[in-house]
């Protein structure tokens, strides 16, 4: 979920001599996702993961608090009151989602802070996550009467803690997130530049064609989750037509966007 919109959101993306692309996006004051950004976010995955020089792609987020907050609440309104804004709103979401799942090089996603809804689902869809002893996680969509990120989330966790942390909406610890073993590598906020520079690096060593294939044999796990996961954005489409659900929407919405 985000918070309140803020400025416009911008977008960095720079590759160093060893093949290691860092995109970072930094959206104050929560980098809450929305939909252009989500659109910018697929095309420089897209480019960069295209190019020949990047080898490796690191997923980040600018500030300390936030990783990703989920998605921009300042425009659920709009998403309500247009179709065509909601249809478009899904297809960016969808088309983000397959730039990490469809990537040819391998991606790292570096958490600094909290990663909740949207944000939870970007690390959850890359294939290495470094996180801060800050960070935390969560899939609040439930609270607000939303539906949708449940089937991404069982790609790196147990069923069983899915389920748990999709119907509690709590937060998990990157400590619990390490022994579940969705979190890779865990470091000081003071290290964590550092520690994933590392990482992407080792990954980065590699030749360049070798990776690809091994990310093209690896896709094939993904296949199902695809399919799965449309079917509950489609479900999360329906139930907001319930008027409990659009109650709770409405609550969520003031409590987030009133001055």
């Amino acid at each position: 979920m985000g918070e309140r919109a803020a400025a416009e959101p911008k977008l960095h993306t720079s590759t160093d001599s060893s093949g290691v692309t860092t995109i970072e996006f930094d959206a104050p004051p929560a980098n809450a996702l929305s939909g252009s950004l989500q659109e910018a976010l697929a095309n420089a995955l897209t480019e960069a993961g295209s190019s020949r020089s990047c080898k490796t792609i690191v997923l980040r987020s600018a500030g300390t608090r936030f990783f990703c907050a989920g998605a921009d609440i300042s425009e659920f309104r709009q998403l309500r009151n247009s179709p065509e804004m909601d249809d478009r709103h899904h297809e960016r979401a969808d088309q983000l989602h397959a730039a990490l799942l469809d990537c040819p090089v391998p991606t790292v996603c570096s958490i600094q802070g909290l990663a909740l809804g949207a944000g939870f689902l970007l690390a959850a869809l890359s294939d290495i996550c470094i996180a801060s002893t800050r960070a935390e996680f969560a899939l609040p969509e439930l609270s607000s009467g939303m539906v949708g990120g449940g089937l991404y989330l069982a790609r790196v966790l147990p069923p069983p803690a899915v389920r748990y942390l999709y119907f509690t909406s709590r937060r998990l610890s990157a400590e619990d997130a390490h022994r579940w073993g969705f979190v890779h590598v865990i470091a000081s906020p003071d290290a964590l530049e550092e520690t994933t520079r590392q990482v992407a690096r080792e990954i980065a060593s590699k030749p360049r064609a070798a990776l690809a294939a091994a990310r093209l044999a690896l896709r094939n796990l993904d296949a199902s989750f695809k399919e799965a996961a449309r079917a509950e954005l489609y479900l999360g489409r329906w139930v907001q037509r319930d008027d409990e659900v659009q109650q709770k929407l409405a609550e969520f919405e003031e409590r987030f966007t009133k001055p």
